[in-house]
């Protein structure tokens, strides 16, 4: 809040020239006002107020890790007979690939794919069906989603048109020529028909005993949300494989304008891989909420410090148009010397590395200042104006370090920011993902 704090050191220093202004009173009718508008008492849009965006990618590849880690499955091929004698029997069952769309809020939705094999061709794949839950626990800030093996319930055989002609060739190859004599491949083909109707028709018995039965948790995901009034969080898909998975968040603030929707073009990810995404309403109103709660300071004494209880205090706000970053500064304590000040602002936001760095800094810059409305002591403004204040009053520049790795699932990204500043009144930081380790692990058995 130090450019709250600047406003209120050059104000401060006013208080010696003034006169008579407004009522104490009636500049706290205001500030009460204003607070229940851009703090918390106040109606939001519907809109999501923050977003946070990762390539649907990023999670497959993990889930592929998990997948990985699953056994086998094994069975026999049945209704043999005679054949038997001269035939492989053996036939196994192999994960193939997992699949994470999101289909409503609480809920996602999993393909996991399996080929049954035999003599190391494929005969045919199953896909099994399963829908996770996606659950926020408030008391942690984290929301979780969690694979387990007892979520697949149906399964849903996938057989290729030449499906029974495949293994039917496959088994006449293996009959030794002797055995032809006595064999007519029609019985050869007979039997290829029945095995694969026993097999799709016993496909989920087979999984859920050979492979799913032991099997406790296959992975899980969490996202950690900062302890601020969040009243919702929703997970959506969009995209499909190449897409991206987004946590949109609407807090408690009354935020009026929102993010806008999220579309298959902007979730394309060429630009950067994981988007986080501020409606700038949203920043300024988590600024005077953190505030009013006490998580940061909410008044100052006539030196512009941070002290509890001071005669001094300040709140933001975004407006559209020129100079949208809005501060307020009010002095209500001292009837005769009350004022309400509100100065206009744009901010600048940028990332500045150093050749072979692996972080850098944020640089933050308040540009095109401007007091745009003083309530107060009649003197105070002609001062002001007569001095030039009003056209530089808060500027200022700070720069800070920035980390810049980030670990999910079973891998550590290095990140490099693609992106960053602030577009169409929202706050956009862009990063770019490279895989820096992973961790292959098997699948928890429970038990």
């Amino acid at each position: 809040m130090r450019l709250l704090a600047r406003l209120a050191v050059l104000l401060l220093g006013l208080v010696p020239l003034v006169g008579c202004g407004p009522a104490c009173n009636q500049l706290a009718s205001k500030k009460e006002t204003f607070y229940g508008e851009y703090q918390g008492t106040a109606r939001g849009t519907r809109a999501p107020h923050m977003r946070l965006t990762i390539p649907t990618s990023v999670v497959s590849d993990a889930l592929s890790v998990a997948v990985a880690g699953l056994p086998k499955g094994k069975t026999k091929l049945s209704g043999l007979g005679e054949l038997e004698r001269y035939l492989p029997t053996d036939l196994s069952i192999v994960a193939r690939h997992i699949a994470l769309t999101i289909d409503r809020t609480d809920a996602a939705r999993l393909d996991l794919d399996f080929d049954v094999k035999y003599e190391g061709q494929t005969l045919f794949g199953m896909e099994l069906l399963a829908k996770a839950p996606v659950t926020y626990d408030p008391k942690n800030g984290k929301l979780r989603i969690s694979i387990r093996a007892d979520l697949f319930e149906s399964v849903k055989p996938r057989l290729a048109d030449d499906a029974t002609e495949k293994l039917g060739g496959r088994l006449w190859s293996l009959v030794p020529p002797a055995a032809r004599l006595v064999v007519p491949r029609s019985a050869v083909e007979s039997v290829a028909r029945k095995s694969v109707s026993s097999l799709m028709a016993h496909a989920y018995d087979i999984l859920r005993d050979q492979v799913l039965s032991d099997l406790g948790e296959l992975a899980h995901f969490e996202v950690a949300f900062p302890n601020v009034p969040i009243e919702s969080i929703s997970v959506v898909s969009v995209g499909g494989a190449n897409g991206v998975l987004a946590f949109e968040v609407r807090t408690a603030l009354p935020v009026k304008n929102g993010l806008p929707a999220l579309s298959k073009v902007a979730s394309s990810g060429e630009t950067a891989d994981v988007r986080l995404e501020v409606a700038m309403q949203a920043v300024t109103g988590l600024g005077n909420w953190a505030m009013q709660a006490g998580k940061i300071p909410a008044s100052f004494d006539k030196d512009g410090k941070a002290l509890e209880g001071g005669d001094f205090s300040a709140g933001a706000e975004w407006s559209q148009g020129e100079r949208p970053l809005k501060v307020h500064v009010w002095n209500l304590k001292t009837e005769g010397m009350c004022f309400h000040a509100r100065g206009g602002a744009t901010p600048k936001l940028s990332y500045q590395t150093t050749s072979g760095a692996s972080s850098g800094r944020l640089k933050v810059e308040i540009k095109d200042t401007r007091i745009e409305e003083l309530e107060g002591p009649p003197l105070m403004k002609t001062v002001m104006d007569l001095t030039g204040l009003s056209e530089s009053v808060f500027n200022f520049t700070k720069t800070m370090a920035t980390g810049s790795a980030l670990s999910f699932g079973t891998g550590d990204f290095k990140m490099s920011v693609q992106e960053i500043g602030v577009v169409r009144d929202v706050l956009v930081l862009g990063l770019s993902m490279k895989r820096s380790t992973v961790a292959p692990t098997k699948a928890r058995r429970r038990s």
